[in-house]
């Protein structure tokens, strides 16, 4: 019975034929050396070492400490928000614009000077008793030869003195 089942399945094409299964057998061998070529190959070398890394301890534990890392909490993170906000800090700005401005490079220039080292003895001397002792006595001369102007003027307008210049620029005198 089992040759009568044969024949039928061969008489109605049931049976695959041999070049088909040969066809395939020689697919399958291609593809099993193709396997068997891989295994020595670089590149599952390379995977079975990250394989092995990916699944190591150290691995995991290095990969949750990332993970877990949130720069906002970070010492760094507060560094920066401190140097942002001192950036925007008035007086650090003032203070870079003056230290590269004309003005501060005129002043040490200044500051440095011979002029400015004359300029403050004069100031102190003049400030200085010595120098209202002189302008005290300069004063007083300049009042009493003001006052004797005046009293030479005054003198000038008499009548004596008139009528004696009078006299004396007269023809009769000479």
């Amino acid at each position: 019975m089992a040759n009568l089942g044969f024949l039928l399945r061969g008489a109605f094409g049931l049976i695959p034929k041999t070049e088909k299964i040969e066809e395939q057998q020689n697919t399958l061998q291609h593809e099993f050396d193709k396997l068997n070529s891989y295994a020595d190959s670089e590149e599952l070398k390379e995977y079975n070492q990250l394989k092995e890394l990916i699944n190591s301890d150290s691995f995991k534990e290095n990969k949750n400490k990332i993970v877990g890392l949130d720069f906002k909490k970070t010492e760094e993170y507060q560094k920066e928000l401190n140097f942002n906000k001192l950036k925007k800090n008035k007086g650090i700005i003032n203070y870079y614009k003056v230290e590269s401005s004309q003005q501060l490079s005129d002043f040490n220039e200044t500051e440095q000077s011979d002029e400015l080292k004359n300029y403050l003895k004069l100031k102190e001397y003049l400030s200085s008793p010595d120098h209202t002792s002189v302008v005290n006595d300069f004063n007083d001369k300049l009042t009493k030869e003001k006052d004797k102007a005046k009293q030479q003027k005054t003198l000038s307008k008499s009548k004596n003195i008139k009528d004696y210049f009078k006299a004396l620029n007269s023809s009769q005198l000479k």
